[in-house]
């Protein structure tokens, strides 16, 4: 059921009158540090991939609840996989422990926190009004700040200000800062 609160949830620009955008601003892009770590670490970034797919997956039925299904879901995940699925590779996975440790890696990670940090209060507004907040919701916004900054680091440049793929994949488009 669509509700008042829903609407203002699913209206990129009234979302931030919504009263939990204040809880959105409570997650805070990792540091380089902490998304180096997580690269060097399989357990946890085998726990930030389960995340940032859990996240996918709680959105589009948030997103369905708000009558705005996908209308090409072959297409949609067809395009996610196409994202993801590099991250699952090993030879992938080993580039990415040298890229972490380049020079401008920590600039990289910054850059697309800050760029990303519109969408992501975006997207845990949505989860907390859907009923997914505390500490669950939070984990599953960091996993998806902690995929798109190693995303980033992999293409060894910053997350452009139109967000890139960000913005045209389902869900996440619906969050989109300049969707």
């Amino acid at each position: 059921m669509i509700t008042r609160r829903s609407l203002v949830v699913a209206s990129p620009g009234a979302l931030l009158l919504s009263p939990t955008a204040a809880l959105a601003q409570s997650v805070e892009p990792p540091k380089p540090g902490e998304v180096a770590e997580v690269v060097k670490n399989s357990e946890k970034y085998h726990a930030m991939l389960v995340g940032a797919e859990a996240l996918r997956l709680v959105l589009i039925v948030r997103l369905i609840e708000l009558n705005r299904p996908s209308t090409t879901p072959s297409e949609d995940y067809a395009q996610w996989a196409r994202i993801r699925d590099p991250f699952l590779q090993e030879p992938f996975v080993k580039e990415l422990t040298y890229r972490i440790d380049a020079k401008d890696s920590d600039k990289i990670i910054i850059d697309t926190g800050v760029t990303v940090g519109p969408t992501t209060a975006r997207i845990q507004s949505a989860l907390a009004e859907g009923g997914v907040d505390g500490q669950v919701g939070k984990d599953m916004v960091r996993s998806f700040y902690l995929f798109v900054q190693i995303h980033a680091v992999a293409e060894q440049k910053p997350l452009p200000a139109d967000q890139s793929w960000i913005c045209t994949t389902y869900p996440f488009r619906w969050f989109c800062s300049h969707s």
